[in-house]
């Protein structure tokens, strides 16, 4: 009688460990967030794909959000370890209204419409443009040796990065100098940010389930070639890893909505959530969520589009440590590439 091979045995043995993955259908998707491969199972679904690399000819842009929420069905939790060291805040506010897109840039207004993960450390460029309520553009002193970046033209306006290749997955990399065009947020943000924490522990047993909201102004044409568009999220330095891998979900807001009366019981409607991201215990490195799908949809106006809904199930003892920016780092933003 012939004996079955040791690979068939194994595979037996992964289709009674994983039934989700081994009953999808072939190729073995999971709504849409990503594709099944052995090994690759989480919590009954699928780990989401590689999110694809911006093209070499692409050129950054960053986007603080105009608006931002943090709720949660428990109390957030502040625990000793979760605060990052003390700094200057990173960011001014802006005197442009709340939920009035930027059209400094010879834009054409469009209103913010949520993914797959890079995980590696941020390789900004030490020079930054900000782009001041008037249009003018002005630049942050580089530190020495800092090489001068390079600068293409959008909607004959101001300047934007130059070609930004990502050759790594773990994190955008660049082999010519390039600055990203931080936009100043609306002074919503400026109310939003004194009521945030200065971090959140995404997928805390403790604060139960987390959904932060965001709202993006679009100061590109409705006609861009977007190439991609990332969420990013910075983890807490020196803060405690999370027990495990931590899910993360987006959805896309459907109703109007404000940080000053946005509440867990109060939240607005959002589509059904989709595993969007998966973070990692270690390293602690920059969370790269991909809506490029979602940032793509902004310049279709729908009336229902009102931003991006990042949702963790709070399931983990520890959770993911991620600053808000209030006294360090950048705090959450999204990274838009154009052609």
């Amino acid at each position: 009688m012939r004996r079955p091979s040791l690979t068939a045995c194994l595979a037996s043995l992964l289709a009674l460990v994983i039934p989700s993955c081994a009953a999808s259908p072939d190729p073995p998707v999971c709504a849409g967030a990503g594709q099944c491969r052995v090994g690759h199972c989480m919590v009954g679904r699928c780990r989401p794909s590689p999110a694809p690399l911006a093209p070499l000819d692409a050129q950054r842009l960053v986007l603080q959000p105009a608006d931002i929420a943090v709720l949660s069905a428990r109390a957030l939790p502040r625990g000793p370890g979760l605060s990052p060291a003390a700094s200057a805040p990173s960011l001014a506010p802006s005197t442009s209204s709340p939920g009035t897109p930027a059209t400094s840039l010879g834009a054409s207004t469009s209103s913010p419409g949520t993914a797959t993960p890079f995980f590696g450390a941020s390789t900004s460029s030490p020079n930054t443009a900000t782009l001041s309520p008037g249009g003018s553009a002005s630049s942050s002193a580089a530190p020495s040796g800092a090489t001068p970046p390079s600068s293409a033209t959008l909607s004959g306006a101001t300047t934007l990065s130059g070609a930004t290749p990502l050759s790594d997955p773990a994190a955008p990399t660049s082999t010519a100098a390039s600055s990203d065009l931080a936009l100043d947020p609306a002074s919503s943000l400026a109310a939003a940010r004194a009521r945030l924490p200065e971090a959140v522990a995404l997928g805390a047993e403790s604060a139960g389930d987390t959904v932060l909201l965001f709202r993006f102004e679009a100061p590109w044409p409705d006609d861009a070639d977007i190439a991609s568009a990332f969420l990013v999220l910075d983890p807490v330095a020196g803060a405690p890893p999370a027990a495990a891998e931590v899910p993360l979900e987006i959805a896309r807001i459907l109703e109007p909505w404000l940080s000053d009366t946005a509440t867990w019981g109060r939240q607005p409607r959002h589509t059904i959530p989709e595993l969007a991201a998966v973070a990692r215990r270690r390293p602690l490195a920059p969370v790269r969520i991909d809506v490029t799908r979602l940032v793509r949809a902004w310049s279709e106006r729908a009336h229902d589009d009102h931003g991006i809904a990042l949702i963790a199930p709070g399931d983990d003892p520890v959770g993911l440590a991620c600053s808000m920016g209030i006294t360090d780092g950048l705090g959450p933003r999204l990274e838009v590439y154009l052609r």
